[in-house]
């Protein structure tokens, strides 16, 4: 018989950490790249146990791997795992991963926010400096947008109706 024909798949891993109010992370850097034959087991091991310093509440870590369909490549959910947890053993077909990690851009709010108001549209908003942030709809812990502003530092912050107003 002739060899079968088989084509390897380079992944890469990350992980977030999920607090006891369900709230997920950004992930981490990509760990990898890991050459994975079909059928081959991928064993990760040195996976942290948690943030390495404050008070984040974390009650868990999430797994996710590279999936890379026809169009694009997204990290994909492997396995929800115990803080204690330092290694696993993917051992998934790309049919079996689980959701599209949704926190891809997502960062805590910076430390110097100030000014935070509830915009009625569902989202948080504040300011740093002279950079306004915004969190996404309903997730006060992720905040991955960020709009500088071309004048003064930010003196205060206001909603009216839907909008912003930006003092300077």
């Amino acid at each position: 018989d002739p060899p079968v024909a088989t084509s390897a798949e380079t992944r890469y891993y990350a992980l977030t950490y999920v607090s006891a109010y369900g709230e997920e992370g950004p992930p981490s850097g990509p760990k990898g790249p890991y050459t994975v034959y079909p059928g081959d087991e991928v064993d990760i091991s040195s996976i942290p146990t948690g943030p390495a310093s404050g008070t984040y509440n974390v009650a868990t870590k999430r797994l996710y791997r590279t999936n890379t369909g026809s169009d694009s490549t997204e990290y994909q959910m492997v396995a929800s795992l115990p803080l204690a947890t330092t290694t696993h053993t993917d051992a998934l077909e790309n049919s079996q991963l689980g959701v599209i990690l949704p926190s891809i851009t997502w960062d805590p709010p910076p430390s110097s926010l100030r000014g935070l108001r509830v915009h009625p549209s569902g989202f948080l908003v504040g300011y740093s400096g002279k950079t306004v942030y915004c969190s996404e709809l309903y997730l006060p812990h992720a905040w991955p947008y960020s709009y500088p502003v071309n004048t003064e530092a930010i003196v205060g912050i206001e909603i009216f109706g839907n909008s912003i107003l930006v003092m300077t």
